[in-house]
């Protein structure tokens, strides 16, 4: 425990400004936490109990209406379950410890009232006072100082690092001693902190930092000497070489991105060294960060020495026109006896030149043929490295041989031609027969192999001419084609079948043992044959025409213009019943499926997901089918080009189950939500039905004739609405159009990846495309940013958020209602905040900030917002007569504006309403009026003047308000000599007021629209749009740009508007636009404001 001082060096351009501070460390404090599990985004739900169910508390895990033990999350029980069984068993001490820390010697208690809360103590029953040695190399041997030891051996745990433990040797209570193994992984680039732990207990403390520097060692070099031009193969073996942060450098050349590095073991190739390297003793350095890998023998270096170079001077004979066995002649070739031929290695145009003897001075080899061109002679040899090589080879180009002379008119055969010098890319060689192109199939420098293609054109013998690499060879040969050896189809018998039926093609120039026969590509098994005749039994082929080929081998093809006929067969449907609600997979057996234009139907609707298994096989699952009172039959029709098979299927009734409700019908995209499912027919056994929603399992709890009931799983994407999906196995799916909802819920744990909603004071961000819908009443956050997100308050009940700040950016919404689905509940949007709350660029405190997004707020829509009043009501009177009809609910506020001179502002009155006429004109209040309102109609001269008191509507059911500060509030009274708001005129009363007042801090909420970018480039970024609501308690005295409803700078905004709203109680104007051009702002209340309005 000590004071710790800490400054720092000039922080600014100027070298003005520096850091200074003080740090002291006292005593650790013991701590009791609560575990939390957590699994990505996803916190782990744990048992609340007691927890209520059915109006019974449970203190344990219960069985009750389910087939396992189950808790709920929370003490009202919701609908979702937590399984008590354990999926694993809890790990006990390998070392059989049972040596616990005592805290109650510490005057300190275990927790015992909440199973999932854990003591952190700093009551510890040991200390670590030092280590010898503080550095050293795998095999180091490191002791350990302190005191309350175990001597136990299993019972200490030394840890190097973050994770290595340290084998222990021997212990005392004063004394650990460990010796670091080979392959630790301990990373030699940095120093590694020492931390002792006993068994069930934890770390024991260190006085002082105790840290130990591992070092990297090298063990061995093999070779340390190879060629002067490099490809020697060099492996150093050793310990501690961290991939990510070792470097190899031999002299001062860098090996590092050529090597193959592990943990024991680096391999790297030589370079050609620099002249000065040459016949020295060059110095091999591994880094490990910046630290040195210990050289464990003699010396770690490597010597290109001339004095084992290999050199290559001559070969013999100089060129080839095909395989050929050649004598290299040099100097160095074998400079011992571990050199076999085995450990030289050849190479010419790539192909390897496989060794059979060698010398100090020649090496044998025999090579294959190679590819047209003049080529050097590469070789290596293993521990030595690159031979330096001044031999070249000539490869002449050359045609020794080719098969078949003759073909068949149709072509079809292989044609092999052997040589040396061909191109070993196909795509670099080119066989002519004539004018006509033969496919090649396979190229090796000695060999090619291609199809000969039919004669056509060409004359009855034509040249082949072959180019390869751009080059003519200039051997040519001929090949006949003739029609005496051509195979030939006359006829077949029969014309159409199937798969396994007997065909017998007649025929010329058949081949007994050489012969094979293709119908459409698919070959038939020959049964006998003759000259002249064929007996084959058909494969299986897709239904249609298909072509009858005869091939022999060597000749090649007959005629393909005699076909055969593949009739469709369709012999068995399984299952051949199901439900209404398709959904069924079936599987349909017969021949000539494979066809890619098969397609079945089921009573002329197409069959889902068809697969085609094989020629034999197709499955599909089954269309649904409006639902009889009894079976129906209906055709399986497969289809297949031209031809058509059907069998009977059938719709049965009793196989058919009715989906017709469903309770809840939506929740949480997380799951764990108990869907009651009610129906007919269903089966009663669980593993005969599944249910699904949106691909996702809902798992079946309980099954009865009329109901089903299902945990939901879990939805990974945001808000969706989807039909139940209720299948029976081999039954297809239920008949219903039943729709459940995935929602994210603020309310709902899974909405905060399992924990509770956010609490006070939480900044909460909805973003990446995500939808919550609020449904509930929120403590004062701190703020709510909806970035890429959408917030959609949830017209189910009655919902108030309560925030500091709401943001809106990235393409954000907020959503109350919608102008074509008003807001129907009550919802309220309460700002929080003062005079010295910490204010964001631009938009301040205590405000709505829409950057990029859209804002929906929409109450109940009422017929008219204000309207005259029909006739002068007077002083005392509790009713008012309108002269248009409203739809204002009972317990709205109004405003009834004064019409008395231009000192009366304080003869405007707010009431409300507590009965309306069946003729909505009438209107009852809450209070008698204070003073009397006109409502007539006078002439002057001749024109007539309306001189009516306005009566306004102030209440709505969506509200944007400001909270109001109590401390703030104060009375101020009436002026009682009436005030004079002329410019001359002597001031009365303090802050000049109408009449009696509350004053506050005059600081309300704002709703300010200012998009990043304005809508120049034709992109409206912002957008609010406002209808029946009610705005209150806003704006903010004497501040710039502080106005209740701001729009600020946005250019063309065609899309917004402020509609049929009410905004009172103000104090600094109510709607202010400022360079944003075309915002609708109609039929709106405006009452009791500081400043001038602007905008109507």
């Amino acid at each position: 425990m000590d004071t710790y001082y800490y400054w720092s060096s000039f922080i600014d351009s100027s070298g003005l400004i520096s850091m200074r501070g003080v740090i002291t460390v006292v005593p650790a404090q013991p701590q009791t936490l609560t575990v939390k599990v957590t699994s990505g985004t996803f916190n782990a739900q744990s048992c609340a109990f007691p927890f209520n169910y059915d109006s019974v508390n449970y203190t344990s895990c219960t069985t009750v209406n389910d087939i396992q033990e189950w808790c709920s999350p929370t003490f009202a029980y919701t609908g979702q379950r937590l399984y008590c069984t354990a999926s694993a068993s809890i790990p006990t001490s390998s070392c059989n410890s049972s040596s616990w820390i005592d805290p109650s010697s510490c005057s300190q208690m275990i927790p015992n009232s909440n199973l999932h809360q854990f003591l952190f103590t700093p009551c510890t029953i040991g200390s670590v006072e030092s280590i010898s040695p503080q550095h050293g190399t795998a095999g180091t041997t490191i002791t350990i100082t302190g005191t309350n030891f175990s001597t136990v051996l299993c019972e200490n745990h030394i840890f190097i690092g973050s994770s290595y433990d340290c084998p222990i040797i021997n212990a005392s209570t004063t004394e650990i001693v460990c010796e670091i193994a080979s392959n630790s992984s301990l990373n030699a680039k940095m120093i590694q902190d020492i931390r002792v732990v006993r068994d069930l207990q934890g770390y024991l403390s260190n006085n002082g930092p105790i840290q130990f520097q591992f070092q990297a060692s090298i063990s061995n070099v093999l070779p340390i000497e190879g060629s002067i031009y490099g490809g020697t193969e060099v492996t150093i073996i050793g310990d501690g070489f961290t991939p990510v942060d070792t470097r190899i450098i031999v002299g001062s050349i860098e090996y590092t991105s050529m090597a193959t590095i592990t943990y024991s073991q680096i391999i790297f190739t030589t370079q050609i060294p620099p002249p000065e390297y040459i016949n020295q003793i060059i110095p091999i350095t591994i880094l490990i960060g910046t630290n040195t890998a210990v050289c464990s023998f003699e010396t770690c270096s490597f010597t290109w020495a001339e004095s084992i170079t290999p050199y290559l001077d001559s070969v013999d004979p100089t060129s080839i026109t095909g395989p050929q066995l050649l004598t290299l002649t040099g100097r160095n070739l074998v400079m011992n006896d571990t050199i076999l031929a085995t450990s030289i290695h050849v190479t010419i145009d790539g192909q390897m030149c496989n060794v059979t003897s060698v010398s100090n001075s020649t090496i044998v080899c025999q090579i294959d043929s190679i590819q047209v061109g003049v080529h050097p002679i590469v070789a290596s040899i293993d521990d030595i490295g690159t031979v330096l090589s001044s031999a070249l080879l000539t490869s002449m180009m050359s045609i020794s041989n080719f098969s078949p002379t003759n073909s068949s008119i149709y072509g079809g055969a292989l044609l092999t031609i052997d040589g040396n010098g061909f191109a070993s890319s196909i795509t670099n060689v080119q066989v002519m027969m004539g004018s006509n192109r033969c496919t090649i199939i396979r190229t090796a420098p000695g060999q090619i192999q291609c199809i000969i293609p039919a004669q056509a054109s060409n004359p009855s013998s034509v040249t082949v001419r072959i180019t390869s690499n751009g080059i003519n060879f200039s051997d040519a040969f001929s090949i006949t084609y003739s029609s005496a050896i051509t195979p030939t189809i006359t006829s077949i018998d029969p014309t159409s079948g199937s798969a396994g039926e007997t065909l017998t093609i007649t025929g010329t120039n058949f081949v007994d043992g050489k012969t094979s026969i293709l119908i459409g590509g698919i070959a038939s098994t020959i049964i006998n044959m003759s000259t002249t005749s064929i007996t084959c039994t058909l494969g299986s082929s897709p239904a249609g025409n298909q072509s009858v080929v005869v091939y022999v081998e060597s000749v090649g093809k007959s005629n393909s213009n005699i076909q055969f006929q593949y009739i469709l067969q369709v012999t068995n449907v399984t299952p051949s019943r199901g439900s209404y609600g398709g959904g069924q997979t079936i599987t349909i057996f017969g021949d000539g499926f494979n066809g890619s234009n098969a397609r079945i139907t089921i009573c002329n609707r197409t069959c889902q997901s068809a697969v085609i298994v094989s020629n034999t096989q197709m499955t599909c699952v089954t269309p649904s089918e409006p639902i009889a009172s009894s079976d129906t039959a209906c055709n399986l029709t497969v289809t297949a080009g031209s031809l058509t098979q059907s069998m009977s299927y059938i719709y049965e009734v009793n196989l058919t189950v009715v989906v017709i409700s469903i309770s809840p019908s939506r929740g949480g995209t997380g799951g764990g939500t108990l869907l009651t499912i009610f129906g007919t027919n269903f089966p009663t056994i669980i593993s005969a039905v599944s249910v699904s929603i949106a691909d996702v399992s809902c798992s079946v709890q309980t099954i009865s004739s009329t109901m089903i009931t299902c945990l939901t799983g879990s939805y990974s994407r945001t808000t969706t609405q989807e039909l139940v999906i209720v299948n029976l196995v081999n039954g297809g799916n239920a008949v219903g159009s039943v729709l459940y909802q995935y929602i994210d819920l603020w309310s709902s744990p899974w909405t905060w990846g399992g924990d509770i909603p956010p609490e006070a004071g939480t900044i909460v961000s909805i973003e990446n495309g995500k939808t919550v819908y609020f449904d509930t009443t929120t403590p004062i956050l701190k703020a709510v940013i909806i970035d890429n997100a959408s917030l959609i308050f949830d017209d189910n009940q009655d919902v108030s958020l309560n925030a500091e700040y709401i943001l809106v950016v990235n393409g954000g919404r907020l959503q109350i209602g919608t102008e074509t689905n008003p807001f129907q509940h009550k919802a309220v949007i309460t700002m929080y905040g003062h005079l010295r709350s910490i204010e964001l660029p631009i938009f301040g405190a205590k405000v709505l900030a829409l950057r990029d997004g859209i804002v929906d707020m929409h109450g109940k829509t009422v017929t008219q917002t204000w309207t005259h009043l029909a006739a002068t009501v007077s002083s005392g009177s509790s009713q008012i007569t309108l002269r248009q009809a409203v739809d204002w609910p009972v317990g709205s506020t109004i405003v009834i504006a004064t019409t008395g001179d231009y000192l009366s502002q304080g003869q405007t009155e707010i009431r409300t309403i507590t009965a309306v006429s069946n003729n909505g004109r009438i209107l009852t209040l809450d209070s008698p009026l204070k003073y009397t309102h006109l409502g007539v109609t006078q002439n002057v001269g001749s024109t007539t003047v309306e001189v009516r008191a306005e009566v306004g509507l102030l209440s709505h059911n969506v509200i944007f308000q400001g909270s109001v500060t109590e401390t703030w509030n104060t009375s101020i009274a009436a002026c009682p000599t009436g005030f004079n708001p002329g410019e001359f005129a002597v001031q009365t009363c303090f802050l000049g007021r109408y009449g009696e007042d509350i004053g506050s801090d005059q600081f309300g909420a704002t709703i300010m629209v200012s998009a990043s970018t304005d809508s120049s480039d034709g992109i409206q970024r912002v957008i609010l749009r406002l209808s029946n609501i009610e705005v209150y308690n806003v704006g903010q005295a004497f501040r710039l740009g502080r106005y209740p409803v701001h729009f600020h700078m946005n250019g063309n905004m065609n899309l917004s508007y402020i509609k049929s709203s009410s905004i009172h109680q103000t104090f600094n104007r109510a709607i202010n636009i400022h360079a944003s051009h075309y915002v609708t702002i109609e039929n709106n209340v405006i009452y009791n404001i500081m400043y001038v309005y602007t905008g109507w």
